[in-house]
């Protein structure tokens, strides 16, 4: 008790609080307090804790001896107050005794301190999720990301009054087929004469999942009109039907080191390839083609330690694998020609004094693309397969030179005159195996404007003038002829001279922004484009120049800009021609606009 009383005592009361004092003691301590003899008279004191003192001692609270040491400690304290108060610079008061002064903490100070405290609360609140935002989701809604994009394009497509009217539809002559086209006259032909104005879209849907840190799930749903691996576009009209979404891409993604990646799956094409800044028309692989299987890549130089990227890629993809029950109409199987093709490819990059160049090498290699010539089939027997069926392409636009696949067997009893079906399916001449040669750079030029150079070179190694003829005249190519001889390019009087090709490039200049994400972001772009016969394969490549497909040639001008962040207007003419056989020009205009989220 006498410790809080000497708590209490250091602040003065009012005369007031003192004559309250018998009434706030316990009636209990007032009974038990033993008598003592009255203090003598003292001298009323102007201090209220000498008063108090003495009142508590009247009242046998507390001993005279306690009161006399009481009194006697304020008195020294007050004694050291005084002393502190003399002893202060003028115009600054001494502080009491007990007083916590605090220093002045300048603006900057203060604020540097309350931004570290604000970043230790945020980061032990998302560490602890006492204070997240998504605290209630799952925990799995944290490793999902969604994103994509939608296009909506018009789109005009323009033909020369001076094309052909005979350029055969050999796509669907193989999904339809067979077909007579040697003796039947109504046969599939593509438009080559009347313009067509309309209009589609693109919705792109990307799911990301990770997994772990080095491993990962890549999911996109796309539209489209058909199966069609090179579009995934969807036309406007069509009677308002609703629209399907097709799984393009279902990857999973490893990442066994920074320097290395790993796709199984379907995955986006993992090779590069200089194009345009539009990343649209390259001249081997069209843009929205994805592939099947599995690759991989390894930067070199991240491996070394090295300033420079030195990346290698290679995988192995399928093309068309078969059924189990393969010819499904015939009780003796035979072994289906797995189509495939396996890539590898050497890219190396550097920076020159700010100019970015980039440069490629890729070998493509594709396995039972050339059509083999059947073993004699009993069609006049009612045979509806052929042992070499499985040879034709199941998807492809034009271009390639193609060759019948079946060799109908004569039917002895045919009466004189009388001319036998000729039912036929159709596959590539050639084999492929590419050789593709790109190479671009990029110069700043102000700000964020660059200048680029792009240039792409593809070689088919397979093509061999030798094999047109391989299989005589039952094998002979059925279209890229020329003018001149007896219609047959294998005529052992008067052939017709063959015109195909296996070799192409693309050059290409592009001004303006490298990436269009902003309002005020834009680029201008100009490239020429030369791609034969059979270069490669005429249902991989480019889509919208010619329409896709091989045997042709022209410019492709175009401009983009943004017009608010993610939001780009962008339009392009595309003007081709063919190279050799039947006259066939095809002009496009595309006028789009492009949404990403």
């Amino acid at each position: 008790m006498l410790r809080h009383a000497q708590r209490f005592l250091r602040t003065p009361l009012p005369a007031a609080a003192l004559a309250l004092l018998p009434l706030a003691m316990p009636a209990a301590a007032q009974e038990a307090a033993p008598a003592a003899p009255a203090p003598a008279a003292t001298a009323p004191s102007d201090s209220a804790m000498v008063n108090l003192v003495r009142a508590l001692v009247a009242q046998k609270a507390i001993t005279e001896a306690q009161g006399n040491a009481l009194i006697a400690q304020a008195e020294a304290e007050a004694a050291a107050a005084r002393a502190a108060r003399e002893a202060a610079p003028a115009g600054i008061a001494a502080a009491p005794p007990g007083t916590i002064r605090v220093p002045y903490v300048p603006d900057t100070v203060r604020t540097q301190i309350k931004e570290e405290l604000k970043r230790e609360v945020l980061a032990e609140a998302k560490a602890e999720r006492w204070a997240a935002p998504d605290a209630a989701a799952p925990e799995w809604t944290q490793r999902i990301t969604i994103g994509g994009d939608l296009r909506v394009r018009y789109y005009g497509e323009y033909y020369s009054n001076q094309n052909s009217n005979q350029i055969i539809d050999f796509e669907q002559i193989n999904l339809q087929g067979p077909y007579d086209v040697f003796n039947n006259p109504v046969l599939p032909f593509l438009n080559s004469r009347q313009n067509r104005n309309t209009a589609d879209f693109r919705l792109r849907l990307n799911i990301g999942a990770k997994i772990t840190d080095r491993l990962a799930v890549d999911l996109q749903l796309a539209t489209g009109d058909d199966r069609s691996p090179i579009s995934v576009s969807d036309s406007l009209g069509g009677g308002l039907r609703p629209r399907n979404f097709w799984v393009q891409r279902a990857a999973i993604i490893a990442k066994p080191t920074d320097w290395s990646r790993v796709w199984a799956g379907r995955f986006t094409n993992p090779f590069t390839s200089a194009a345009l800044t539009t990343e649209r028309v390259t001249l081997l692989f069209d843009n929205d083609l994805a592939f099947d299987g599995i690759a991989a890549e390894a930067n070199i130089g991240k491996a070394l330690g090295q300033d420079f990227n030195a990346t290698v890629r290679g995988g192995l993809f399928p093309i068309d694998l078969g059924g189990r029950n393969y010819p499904s109409t015939s009780q003796d199987k035979i072994a289906y020609p797995a189509k495939y093709f396996y890539s590898g490819q050497l890219e190396l990059e550097h920076k020159f004094g700010g100019v970015d160049v980039q440069a490629s090498i890729a070998y493509h290699d594709f396995k039972n693309i050339q059509g083999q010539l059947s073993e004699p089939c009993l069609v006049y027997l009612g045979a509806v397969e052929c042992s070499t069926d499985g040879f034709r392409p199941n998807f492809q636009r034009k271009g390639n030179t193609l060759s019948p696949l079946r060799r109908i067997a004569v039917d002895p009893t045919l009466p004189s005159g009388q001319v036998q079906p000729q039912p036929q399916f159709f596959a590539p001449t050639f084999g492929f195996r590419v050789l593709h040669l790109s190479a671009e750079a990029n110069v700043p030029v102000w700000d964020k404007t660059f200048v680029k150079v792009t240039g792409q070179y593809i070689n088919n190694l397979a093509f061999k003038r030798s094999d047109i003829c391989r299989n005589g005249i039952a094998g002979q190519p059925f279209n890229n002829g020329g003018d001149g001889g007896d219609g047959n390019i294998c005529s052992a009087t008067n052939a017709t001279p063959f015109v195909g090709g296996n070799q192409g490039y693309q050059i290409g200049l592009a001004l303006g922004t490298a990436k269009i994400k902003t309002r005020g972001d834009w680029s201008l772009n100009l490239g020429y484009r030369y791609l034969e016969s059979d270069a490669i394969l005429d249902s991989l490549t480019d889509s919208d120049f010619h329409l896709g497909g091989t045997n042709n040639k022209g410019f492709i001008v175009g401009a983009e800009v943004g017009i608010a962040k993610n939001l780009v207007v962008g339009g392009r003419w595309l003007s081709a021609n063919e190279i050799a056989g039947e006259p066939y020009a095809i002009d496009v205009l595309q006028i789009e606009m492009v949404a990403s989220f």
